[in-house]
């Protein structure tokens, strides 16, 4: 799922903080400590995020409470992972629902 940040209007970025999550930066894939456990994640451990339509590194990994099984990265950095398809009947981007693979750094 992508989102915006506190600091960030439309996909205008005025801050690199995030206020309302309390994460400071990016570059990072907000996610569930559950999860973070299960792939031997620390706070802060870089990992790769990628899929058939892109890739980005040096990402760092935040634990966030999110549901297990998703992660939450913000956008426009994250768009690169975007398909460049929509839904057929709402026309919509599928922002909010991309298939990724994490992987430790």
């Amino acid at each position: 799922m992508t989102v915006r940040s506190e600091g960030q209007f439309n996909t205008v970025v005025y801050d690199t903080d995030d206020r309302y999550r309390g994460v400071s930066g990016r570059n990072v894939v907000l996610m569930n400590k559950n999860d973070m456990t299960a792939l031997g994640l620390s706070e802060n451990s870089r990992v790769t995020v990628k899929n058939a339509t892109g890739t980005m590194t040096a990402q760092r990994a935040v634990a966030y409470p999110i549901k297990e099984g998703n992660i939450m990265m913000y956008y426009p950095e994250s768009n690169i992972l975007v398909p460049r398809n929509s839904d057929p009947q709402s026309k919509t981007p599928s922002f909010k629902s991309i298939e990724v693979i994490l992987e430790k750094e």
